[in-house]
This record gives structure tokens, C-alpha cells and sequence, in this order.
């Protein structure tokens, strides 16, 4: 249910004065936080690559954590146990990179093409919890910042979803 009203926020619009001045970093961290316990659970490595550079941009942090927190999910849900998840952020200087790498069972090609569908479920028997809104809702947040998330993949040696924001250098003010 959580995830059908969060979709239906997002679907409504969000409220660009909710937008701040928002550290990526933070946010992966803060994402890691919601997510060891569960990953620790399942006796995965949980390790964080954060670039010292990344400056903030203007955006919705709550919704940054959450769209990094179902990536994680995600990551961890698909990675066998003692495998490891990997959140790494990078700068480019007019994007900021967002990644989430695994080394679990990866998707296949065909699948691929479909996971950022609503209700898309590549567990045709249903045995992994979810109904198949984490990744649409991980793109919708990433739209409505002006970016994109996409997703490479290979079975057997696992998966990376990347969150491209743009990045815009405010010019400095006068004194």
C-alpha cells in the first residue's frame, strides 16, 4: 500500500518548495543506514564509495532516500548470501552519478527491457516479497529531479542502477 500512494504522490506532482539544497552523499549514506540492517541480516557486504566532490544540488531529500533505499533493496534482495552491494556517487562536473552494484544473480536482456515497468515482477512465481513498484518509483524520483536511472546487467555476475542527476553551478553572488 505504501508504495501505491508514494506512486500516486509522485504520479500528482511534487511541490518544487519542497526542494533544498541536498548533499548526494548524505543521502547515499542515509540510504545505507535504512538498509545494513537488512543486509546484514543476510550476511551481504554493504560498502559505500563516496567521492569527496559531489556537491549539493537543489532537490527533494526524502524522496532521494527513497528512491536510493529501493535500490538497495533491490540490490540486496537479488544477492545471495556474502555477497556484496555497492554504493558509489561520482561528479562529472555537470552530472552526479548515483550507483548501486551487486554481484548477485544479475537480470536477463529480456527483463531488462521491462524492470522499470509498474507491477513488473521478473519472479514469475511470485516467491520474493515486493509487487513491483520499487524501481518505477526509483525512476519517477529520478524524473522529477531532471535526471534518468538506468540499469545494466549480466546473469550470473550481477547489476548496476545508475541515478544521472544534472548538476548546475550557481554563479557566485556579489557581497
Amino acid at each position: 500500500v505504501d508504495g501505491l500512494v508514494t506512486m500516486s504522490r509522485l504520479d500528482a506532482g511534487v511541490d518544487r518548495d519542497e526542494f533544498y539544497p541536498t548533499n548526494l552523499n548524505y543521502v547515499a549514506q542515509f540510504a545505507v543506514t535504512e538498509t545494513n540492517v537488512q543486509a546484514e541480516a543476510k550476511g551481504l557486504v554493504l560498502e559505500t564509495q563516496l567521492a569527496p566532490d559531489v556537491p549539493s544540488i537543489n532537490g527533494h531529500q526524502r524522496y532521494l532516500v527513497l528512491a536510493l533505499s529501493h535500490l538497495l533493496d533491490n540490490a540486496i534482495r537479488h544477492t545471495a548470501t556474502g555477497g556484496a552491494v555497492t554504493i558509489r556517487t561520482e561528479f562529472t562536473g555537470n552530472t552526479i552519478r548515483l550507483m548501486v552494484t551487486d554481484n548477485g544473480e544479475g537480470i536477463d536482456e529480456d527483463a531488462l527491457r521491462h524492470i522499470f515497468e509498474r507491477f513488473y515482477r521478473n519472479d514469475k512465481a511470485h516467491t520474493t516479497p515486493g509487487f513491483g513498484l520499487g524501481l518505477p518509483i526509483a525512476q519517477k524520483i529520478a524524473n522529477m529531479h531532471g535526471g534518468i536511472l538506468s540499469a545494466t546487467s549480466q546473469v550470473g555476475v550481477g547489476s548496476v542502477f545508475t541515478l544521472t542527476l544534472p548538476y548546475e553551478a550557481k554563479p557566485p553572488t556579489e557581497a
